[in-house]
């Protein structure tokens, strides 16, 4: 990552993997004019967003010992909370049936890709 760690330095980091029964795959070839979009809300400032968070820290001025506008923690405890894997509630709205399509979206992704991939996902 520019700009953070030091010549030599590095750090540790996570993710998550799952697995799916082939039978079970959802692929969006049923989605179809009038479904409903539902979306997740995020749980912050995930790992690829770190570098933008840093560029608005220098231009605006703003420390991580800020309080969070409307909030009661700072901003740099806002930015160390951890990454919440929805694992539970998509697979609770996966068990109640209906789902087409299933997509991990971040940023502005979601206006574009989302967008372009439903329109495309319409076309006959």
């Amino acid at each position: 990552m520019p700009d953070f760690y030091a010549e030599g330095e590095c750090d540790l980091s996570g993710f998550a993997v799952g697995i799916v029964k082939k039978d079970s795959v959802i692929e969006g070839k049923s989605i179809k004019v009038g479904d409903v979009l539902i979306g997740l809300p995020s749980s912050g400032i995930h790992s690829n967003g770190f570098s933008l968070v840093r560029r608005v820290l220098k231009q605006s001025g703003l420390s991580l010992k800020d309080q969070l506008p409307g909030e009661t923690i700072t901003l740099g405890e806002a930015l160390i909370a951890p990454t919440v894997i929805y694992v539970k509630q998509v697979l609770d709205i996966i068990s109640k049936g209906g789902i087409k399509e299933i997509a991990t979206l971040q940023e502005a992704a979601f206006l574009t890709i989302s967008l372009e991939y439903f329109l495309m996902a319409l076309q006959p």
